[in-house]
Order: C-alpha cells, then sequence, then structure tokens
C-alpha cells in the first residue's frame, strides 16, 4: 500500500520551476497547484478504497478466531467475505498500477487492424451476466463493422471501463446503449443511459470512491488509454449524457 501511494505521488507532482524575477502575485491556481490537489484526492480515495475492506477482512477473522471456526457454514461464509474483500483491494491495486506502467517512457501499444464493433458486441455479452442479476439492460446500436488500429486486450479494457461507468450511474429506466457510430474518416463509440452531476473533466480525471462495477481509477486508466492511442474524448451533457471517443479509421 505505502509502494502504490509514494508512486502516486511521484507520477502526479512534479518539480516547481524556480523563476528568476517575480514581476506579479498572480491568485489563479497554477498547473502544480491542480495536481496537488488531484494527488490529494486520489490519495484520500484510495486510502478509503482500501480501509473498508481492510476492516471488514478484520471483522471476519475475528469472528472466524472467535465464533464461526467451528461451524462450517458460517466459516465458509466468512471466509467467503473475506475472499471478496481482497478482491476489491486487488482490483484498485491492480488498476493503479497499471496506470504507472502506461505512463513511463517505454509504454509499449501492440497495434493492429480492430474491428470496434466486434469488441462492442463481446464487451455487450461479457456484462449481460451482470445485467440479469441487477436488474439493467444492456444493448448495442451498431448498423456496420468499424475497424480502427488499436491493441485489442487495451479497447478491451476502455470498452469495460465506459460500459460499467454508465452501469453505476445508470438512469430510472435502465437501459445502457453502445454505439459505434461511422463518420466517414472517423470512428465513435458512446455510451449512453446514464445521469451524473460530475463535468467532462472530473468524470474522465478524478479517482472516484469505488464502486460496484468500477475500482475507481477506471475512466483515468481509460483516458491514459486513448491518449496513447491518438483518440478524442469527452462526455456530452445534452439531452442526456453521452460518454465518447473518436478516432481514425483502420485497415480492415
Amino acid at each position: 500500500m505505502l509502494k502504490i501511494l509514494e508512486r502516486l505521488q511521484r507520477l502526479f507532482t512534479k518539480r516547481q520551476p524556480v523563476p528568476v524575477e517575480v514581476e506579479q502575485v498572480t491568485l489563479e491556481p497554477s498547473v502544480n497547484d491542480k495536481e496537488a490537489a488531484y494527488l490529494q484526492t486520489t490519495l484520500q480515495n484510495v486510502a478509503q478504497d482500501f480501509s473498508a475492506p481492510l476492516a471488514s477482512i478484520r471483522g471476519y477473522a475475528e469472528m472466524l478466531r472467535d465464533i464461526s471456526g467451528d461451524d462450517p457454514q458460517k466459516r465458509a461464509e466468512h471466509l467467503q467475505t473475506i475472499i471478496q474483500e481482497t478482491d476489491k483491494m486487488s482490483s484498485v491495486a491492480r488498476d493503479l498500477l497499471d496506470m504507472f506502467s502506461l505512463n513511463e517512457p517505454n509504454a509499449v501499444l501492440h497495434t493492429k487492424p480492430l474491428n470496434l464493433t466486434a469488441l462492442a458486441r463481446q464487451t455487450v455479452a461479457r456484462l449481460t451476466s451482470l445485467s440479469h442479476e441487477d436488474g439493467f439492460t444492456l444493448q448495442l446500436d451498431a448498423e456496420t463493422d468499424l475497424h480502427v488500429n488499436a491493441d485489442e486486450s487495451r479497447f478491451c479494457q476502455v470498452l469495460d471501463i465506459m460500459a460499467k461507468t454508465a452501469i453505476n450511474r445508470i438512469t430510472p429506466d435502465h437501459v445502457v446503449s453502445l454505439h459505434v457510430v461511422d463518420l466517414v474518416n472517423k470512428v465513435r463509440f458512446e455510451v449512453t443511459g446514464f445521469d451524473t452531476a460530475l463535468d467532462a473533466q472530473e468524470l474522465w480525471s478524478t479517482y472516484q470512491p469505488a464502486a460496484a462495477l468500477d475500482t475507481g481509477i477506471g475512466l483515468p486508466l481509460a483516458k491514459t488509454l486513448l491518449s496513447l492511442h491518438g483518440a478524442q474524448y469527452g462526455m456530452d451533457h445534452r439531452q442526456q449524457c453521452v460518454l465518447w471517443f473518436e478516432m481514425e479509421k483502420g485497415n480492415q
């Protein structure tokens, strides 16, 4: 945990330049001030997301020791809870370490022609089992197969993250839609069916407390991956919230 926090600090904190001459004082927040505020928010949320599972693990471990150790059914239930809580912590740590590796100068993408429409179909199929359990509908709107040049495993992460972000903020009609749109020279991917009070900058850049289907680092990780692919991304607030990215068409 300490190593992760130290790497976060190195990632988001830059050395302040030493001015030769100070001509005026400005009250505008500097880039470094914003980075420091982001770092503080990130560290607070990471600490919170680790503290809750740790407290739960400790509590169930104590019950195993004092109460349920000799009761096979209760012991199995308590052990399963401990496993689930450790899985949550592992997911947060894995996404954070993924962020660190992608921000290294030697980060490598294995790009190739990729059928984005087919990848969206796979995302819908993969998350459909969750939709049955949690009572929402996930659907795909795509008229034709559209291709981009991208790292397949990384783009699988991006589509998963964007879909889960919407599911965690789903609107009352409980329908989340993925759209793959042909823009002549570009391909646009959209997710609709959610609502949020956050603006685009906050949603894409700020570590949010972990939700049911999201570790909290999700969209900042997706942002990093899309930037490495040269894609544009954002969120529109019009008649509904639209989470999107666009990139150049690739070879089929």
